[in-house]
């Protein structure tokens, strides 16, 4: 599976899947493909997506990337059900033996 963030959008395999938004203050997430897999966060207390080399995406500010549906206030009102659907999606590429990458443009 294919994640691609682009313009503010996360994108499942070129469809639109969330809006997406940094948060964690490190200025800009490094361009180009990551592997991505969900595991336990203990910071979190709960399983969420890990980019390799940019970090957690979750919805909270503490998360490098946050998703949502909804844009408000100048930014992003982060959505639980989003990350809880973008698990499901990259567990199941996982259990299936795909790998899911992440491009971030």
């Amino acid at each position: 599976m294919k994640l691609t963030i682009e313009n503010g959008k996360l994108y499942l395999n070129n469809v639109r899947f969330s809006l997406a938004e940094e948060l964690n203050g490190r200025g800009n997430l490094p361009t180009g493909r990551h592997p991505v897999e969900a595991r336990y966060s203990h910071h979190h207390g709960r399983v969420l997506p890990h980019v390799t080399d940019c970090g957690w995406i979750g919805a909270d500010s503490s998360c490098a990337i946050v998703l949502g549906e909804v844009r408000a206030g100048g930014g992003i009102l982060p959505c639980v059900h989003t990350i809880e659907r973008l698990i499901e999606r990259i567990e199941t590429e996982t259990d299936l033996g795909d790998t899911v990458l992440m491009e971030i443009k």
